[in-house]
């Protein structure tokens, strides 16, 4: 089975993909850059193109993505922004193939990576993630600033392999 997981953002859409039947690999990555200078059609039109060649050359049998994020620390603007790139990704998929969406506080509590009562700033828990998936993150060529928005597309992957008890990621 092919999992994707995608972190969809309107600057660096991360994704990858994952391999295997109980024990799954990374088997392809790619970030989806756009540049701040490009009108909003130019880059949601360059992110469904990008996320459907990253597609096709992939298969994937399922998608996990992160949902957009409506709690009022996140700006309205930056709520409009990813929910642009959502919808470019959630229209694109086909039919035939399945797809859960997923809030990220959601699978960062379910993983640890932020637990109640205790406060951590998004940079904190953003390096708790990257730690998690440190030895996966080492096999991709992708620079360190960028490495994040992988390392949350791992996260939505891991969360639903472990929430439906089918399997888990190797490093």
């Amino acid at each position: 089975m092919k999992i994707m997981g995608v972190d969809p953002s309107l600057s660096a859409t991360g994704m990858v993909l994952f391999s295997g039947d109980k024990k799954y690999k990374l088997s392809d990555y790619c970030v989806i850059l756009t540049k701040p200078s490009w009108d909003y059609g130019t880059r949601y039109r360059h992110i469904l193109k990008e996320f459907s060649k990253f597609f096709e050359r992939t298969s994937p049998d399922f998608i996990v993505l992160e949902d957009v994020d409506f709690r009022p620390i996140v700006t309205r603007q930056a709520q409009a922004y990813v929910f642009g790139s959502l919808a470019v990704i959630l229209a694109s998929i086909p039919e035939t193939v399945g797809y859960y969406l997923v809030k990220k506080y959601v699978v960062n509590q379910k993983l640890g990576f932020i637990e109640r009562g205790k406060k951590r700033t998004a940079k904190q828990v953003k390096e708790r993630v990257k730690r998690a998936y440190n030895d996966i993150l080492k096999k991709v060529d992708v620079s360190n600033d960028l490495q994040e928005h992988l390392a949350d597309a791992i996260a939505l992957v891991d969360y639903y392999l472990k929430e439906i008890g089918n399997g888990s990621i190797e490093g």
